[in-house]
């Protein structure tokens, strides 16, 4: 049987780097050798990136104002990766995120009407007013404008596979082509994330706030620390645990003098945090998805979290955690003080919690990509 051949487009494909790379490994990991050959062309990235398929690394250069993430810049070597993907002949093209290596992936499948699909990994979009926050006067602007760009690159996908309803109907809004948008979330690695009885956090009898993520500021890092200024004023037995690395890592440390900055951790010692801690904050209202909230919802950590974007899919409200206004400061340190004298609404919040995540499985939803890949790849015939 003739294999099924995708040609696999990313910036960026580093194990455990990010949520987006964590999805695409999920896939990476589990696709059959036996039925599918993969093409990873890519920017920065593990110099391995599986043992069984070719890889083609494209010249990178970092963000300015996000040094941790890389832009590819294909035309650099634009006619050997041509003549390498004339010979790999893709029935599928998978295109990561909108960027210059995303758009030169659309240029080349265009031509040959190869079908292209994307996974709608990033909300850009609400990234807008955090880049903009000191010339708050362009931000409408800057927003239209990256609508435009977003619009326009996936309404020319033949399929984009966006994380929950909310995102989906949001894109919609904008002008996105509602056909073309199929609702696929995420999984859990359940052997990860689970209760156990385990504690990391040692010699501190305290209330302990988590929270998880890259340390950028479009994480609503400001709200974080102000919520963390005004708690620890009232209430000096709370602790605030801080997992991850980023641009905004060295002010936060200044900013938040009594907390413990764990750096970033694998996944295993960051279950161990969540089924070590008392409350997950999260204040980010710009996620596609919100990875961390159903992780500390798998290990039984209750969540608070901001109201806005993909949270809204996953987070009922007093059912399996509480929603609070993205900036209303007050409101979180009123849920915190709340939730910290009521044990009995915190087991309400886990059990809710651990029955919504119980069901959600990666094996499953990369069946379901595959299936999409298959009828894609049915309806192409190289010429």
């Amino acid at each position: 049987m003739r294999k099924i051949k995708v040609a696999f487009f990313t910036d960026i494909l580093r194990r455990g780097f990010d949520g987006a790379n964590r999805t695409m490994f999920h896939i990476i990991d589990r696709i059959p050798q036996d039925q599918y050959e993969y093409f990873f062309i890519y920017g920065d990235g593990d110099e391995t990136i599986h043992e069984h398929f070719p890889s083609f690394r494209i010249p990178h250069i970092g963000i300015p104002f996000n040094k941790p993430y890389k832009l590819a810049l294909p035309a650099m070597v634009s006619s050997k990766l041509k003549k390498k993907l004339d010979r790999f002949r893709p029935d599928v093209i998978h295109i990561a995120s909108p960027s210059i290596l995303g758009n030169f992936a659309l240029d080349y499948a265009t031509p040959r009407s190869i079908p292209t699909i994307s996974i709608y990994h990033t909300h850009f979009i609400s990234y807008v007013p955090f880049y903009t926050s000191k010339i708050p006067m362009i931000t409408p602007l800057a927003q239209k404008s990256v609508i435009a760009g977003q619009r326009i690159f996936y309404n020319k996908c033949d399929k984009v596979l966006v994380p929950t309803n909310y995102i989906k109907n949001e894109l919609i809004r904008y002008g996105f082509h509602e056909e073309k948008l199929t609702v696929w979330p995420r999984g859990l690695d359940h052997e990860i994330f689970q209760p156990r009885s385990e504690k990391v956090i040692k010699n501190n009898e305290g209330f302990k706030i988590l929270f998880a993520s890259r340390l950028v500021w479009e994480k609503n890092l400001e709200t974080l620390i102000e919520i963390y200024r005004k708690t620890r004023f009232i209430s000096e037995d709370i602790e605030f645990i801080i997992v991850g690395d980023g641009p905004a890592g060295d002010e936060m440390k200044r900013s938040m003098p009594q907390a413990h900055f764990t750096g970033s951790l694998s996944q295993q010692e960051l279950a161990a945090y969540y089924r070590s801690s008392d409350l997950f904050l999260f204040p980010s209202f710009s996620e596609t998805y919100g990875n961390v909230l159903l992780e500390a919802m798998a290990c039984g950590c209750p969540c608070l979290a901001a109201r806005g974007g993909g949270t809204l899919d996953l987070v009922r409200n007093e059912i399996n955690g509480v929603l609070v206004e993205p900036h209303a400061v007050d409101e979180y340190v009123i849920g915190i003080i709340n939730l910290k004298n009521n044990p009995h609404k915190r087991q309400k919040l886990r059990e809710g919690g651990l029955n919504f995540t119980q069901s959600l499985s990666w094996d499953e939803l990369i069946r379901k990509y595959l299936k999409i890949v298959d009828n894609y790849a049915a309806s192409y015939v190289w010429v």
